[in-house]
Order: structure tokens, then C-alpha cells, then sequence
């Protein structure tokens, strides 16, 4: 996929593996510098220099961020801060999947902090900077399972069932509502906030110890694409002159999707919004 992305910054989450791996390679073939925020350093250390080596691309730089707590994404976006004047891309791809009802040292599921409330804190505090590009980009990863999400503003993580399903299904509604307010929220700037489905990826970020675990495993070696493909869209709306100034969007497969929100959960998204900057302290 052929771009340049010289002269840009970009920051991707989650960027040591899967979509997010192909995701920055193909970005530091354009050109762009390069900042992948991850949890693994060990991991990210090594992913980076696999990429600078294919890439031939030097500014590549790895920053620590475990979205499990929220004092290490506030320690993530000082340590960009201190170094970069402006972002011109911010893709949220770090996900997870976490069975059963726990909760991280904040007191959140760590589904949904990892996939929602982290990215939302993310995102704020690195906003001025984003703002600060010619054309800021936010590029949320979300997922086709938001459609079955349900979320309950007055429970707990605002999940109304503990459970891994439908924790990960309620993170990736949480993250369209988010994006769709973030984007009526940046109106009048010359940032933009759109969201997508990455497809069926096999990543195996759904490791179940269940006996229907084998199951799912066959049906994902089945059905599911690789991460070169998975990341295609994250790509393509990072970089293509073909989504300028377009925001509040919803894409599958490099190509604009209504995301057929009702009404009812519409109306939910100022709400979230609210609530959850209580939650992160913003």
C-alpha cells in the first residue's frame, strides 16, 4: 500500500504485534516517524528494529503505555509530549479480552478499560497536540461486535453483564459512541475522529479457557483474515488523501459503513462521555 507519510507523526498503540505491527511497518515505509506505545518493551524494543530494518526507516521510537492503568497512559502521553511538538496521527489499536469479572487497580473491568476507558484517556491528553497538526488524525479500532454491545451507564465499568463477551462487546460500542462525540466535539478544528472494524483477525487476543474454546479456535482458523489484511484499514484512514476532513465515520474493508446506530444508543454517547472523564479524572 503505497503513501507518504513523510514529515507526519503518528502514534499507534498496541504496535509490537498483530494489525497494529503491520500497521506501523507499513506507515514507517511512507516515511512517517514513528511512536509505538506498548506494554511489552521487550516485545516493542524488538518489533521496532524488525521495522527499521525492513522499513530503512530510522525514527522509530518505542514508549511504555499498559492501558490497564490509568497512571501509565498519564505517564505515555507526558513522555510524547516532552518529545513531540505535535501528533499528526493517533491510532487507539490496543485491545484485549479478559474472561470472566475482575477488575485492573483502578476498579475497572480490564476489557473495558483497556479497550475504552484508556484509549478515551489517551486521547485527551494528547489532544493539544493533535489539534497542533495542519490535519490531526484519531483513528479508533473498534469492532462488527458492537452491535450486539449493550451498555448500562448505571452499573459498574457500564457493562450490564461480567463477562468477557459482553464486556468486549460493550468496549467496542463504547469506542463508536466515543468517536462519533469526539468527532461533533472537534467541529470547527482541523482534527478529524473516525472509527473501524479491522474485519476477523486472527490474532488470538480471544484465548478461552472454556471447553467451547476449540471450537472457536477451528471457526477462527476458518474464517478469520491475517493481520496484513486486518490492517488495512487502519492504514488507509491514517494515511489516504481519500478520507481528508471526513470525521464521526464508520469504515470496514478501506470503504465508509453506516454503523446503524439506533436512536436509543445514540443518545447514550454524552452521557458516556461524561461519565467516563469522571471515571479517568479529566
Amino acid at each position: 500500500m503505497a503513501m507518504d507519510c513523510r514529515g507526519k507523526t503518528i502514534v499507534i498503540t498496541g504496535a509490537n504485534s498483530g494489525i497494529g505491527k503491520v500497521t506501523a511497518r507499513e506507515l514507517a515505509k511512507g516515511g512517517a516517524r514513528v511512536i509505538m506505545a506498548c506494554r511489552n518493551m521487550e516485545a516493542a524494543n524488538a518489533a521496532a528494529e524488525e521495522i527499521r530494518g525492513v522499513s530503512g526507516n530510522d525514527e522509530i521510537s518505542v514508549v511504555h503505555l499498559d492501558l490497564g492503568s490509568f497512571a501509565s497512559v498519564r505517564a505515555c502521553a507526558a513522555s510524547i509530549a516532552a518529545d513531540c511538538a505535535r501528533i499528526d496521527v493517533l491510532i487507539n489499536n490496543a485491545g484485549t479480552y479478559t474472561q470472566g469479572d475482575t477488575k485492573t487497580a483502578d476498579g475497572i473491568h480490564p476489557t473495558m478499560q483497556a479497550n475504552y476507558f484508556a484509549p478515551f484517556l489517551l486521547t485527551n491528553l494528547l489532544l493539544p497536540m493533535i489539534k497542533a497538526s495542519e490535519a490531526g488524525r484519531i483513528v479508533n479500532v473498534s469492532s462488527a461486535m458492537y452491535a450486539i454491545g449493550r451498555l448500562d451507564l448505571k452499573q459498574a465499568s457500564f457493562i450490564a453483564a461480567k463477562n468477557g463477551f459482553s464486556a468486549y462487546a460493550a468496549s467496542k460500542l463504547a469506542m463508536i459512541l466515543f468517536t462519533v462525540e469526539l468527532a461533533d466535539r472537534l467541529s470547527g478544528s482541523r482534527a478529524t475522529a473516525n472509527v473501524l472494524h479491522p474485519g476477523l483477525v486472527a490474532t488470538k487476543i480471544m484465548r478461552l479457557d472454556k471447553w467451547y474454546g476449540f471450537f472457536i479456535d477451528r471457526y477462527m482458523d476458518w474464517k478469520a483474515i491475517d493481520a496484513e489484511e486486518g490492517a488495512k484499514t487502519s492504514i488507509y484512514l491514517a494515511s489516504s488523501d481519500e478520507v481528508a476532513g471526513l470525521s464521526g465515520k464508520y469504515f470496514v474493508a478501506c470503504a465508509e459503513k453506516s454503523a446503524n446506530l439506533s436512536p436509543r444508543r445514540l443518545a447514550l454517547k454524552k452521557p458516556l462521555w461524561k461519565k467516563t472523564s469522571t471515571i479517568v479524572g479529566l
